[in-house]
């Protein structure tokens, strides 16, 4: 689609961006930027309406609401281009649908796939080498000498292989871990230089790739297809060794209360 092209712009495009409130913590981290270039709002009320009249984009920040984008939007009569901060546009999937074919629309993918595919991997250490256990430890002043467990050897399966699996898979491998995937169409040929999983399976054969899995690294979009993908069903057919189920931001809500009656632990990266 033209919109799903990239677009060169130039230094004075003139774009504002909806926060989802003045305290947006990604404020802190703003870096320096020309006078005029960006313009911070949480409501259309909030720019002043000659910005308003010259600004060429718009940066969408969620949880800012789709009404209110629209609303900002109806109000930019030079606006060419419409960015998304996160990855996922699923919220906003409506007005995007609405939107001209002259009107370009980028977003976050890959932006943040290192910072979750870390976190991934701080939640399975986590738990694989019994944190909490050595936390408590150090609060009483216990010497409990136990068995350290390693994740060398366990076998990381993602559900969904794109920049957020990659990444996890990247990071995974260098301890060690094998790695299988869970995808739509198992037979992709990966890219020269991506991380080649051991295996891969098809939706069909999801019962075999949670019994194989000893963590499970969620980051299939929130889609109507993947509604209740990780169902009772799919807790049911995880093994006694599977210990963790992490949950990336953008993917589709899961089952929590099956995870829970399973003995597994869910980790929600929101």
């Amino acid at each position: 689609s033209p919109r799903q092209n990239r677009m060169s712009t130039d230094n004075a495009l003139t774009v504002v961006v909806l926060l989802p409130s003045a305290e947006w913590p990604g404020l802190e981290a703003k870096p320096p930027l020309p006078a005029g270039q960006m313009h911070f709002g949480t409501s259309v009320e909030d720019f002043d309406p000659t910005i308003l009249k010259q600004a060429g984009g718009v940066l969408w920040v969620p949880p800012a609401s789709e009404e209110t984008l629209k609303t900002l939007h109806a109000a930019l009569p030079c606006c060419r281009w419409v960015h998304s901060f996160s990855a996922g546009l699923d919220s906003i999937a409506g007005f995007v649908r609405s939107l001209s074919e002259n009107t370009h629309v980028s977003n976050g993918r890959g932006a943040f796939s290192s910072s979750l595919a870390e976190f991934a991997m701080t939640a399975m250490l986590h738990f694989n080498k019994q944190i909490p256990r050595c936390q408590q430890n150090r609060k009483t002043r216990t010497w409990d000498k136990f068995v350290m467990n390693t994740v060398r050897g366990k076998t990381l399966g993602l559900l969904g292989y794109g920049s957020i699996g990659k990444a996890t898979a990247a990071l995974g491998a260098a301890f060690g871990m094998n790695i299988i995937v869970l995808r739509r169409n198992p037979g992709k040929v990966e890219e020269r230089g991506s991380p080649q999983p051991q295996k891969t399976y098809g939706f069909a054969d999801a019962e075999a790739f949670y019994k194989a899995a000893d963590f499970v690294v969620c980051s299939l979009p929130a889609t109507a297809e993947t509604k209740h993908f990780v169902s009772k069903a799919a807790f049911d057919a995880m093994g006694p060794q599977a210990q963790c189920f992490i949950h990336h931001p953008h993917a589709q809500r899961s089952e929590r209360r099956q995870i829970a009656q399973n003995g597994w632990w869910y980790i929600n990266l929101h």
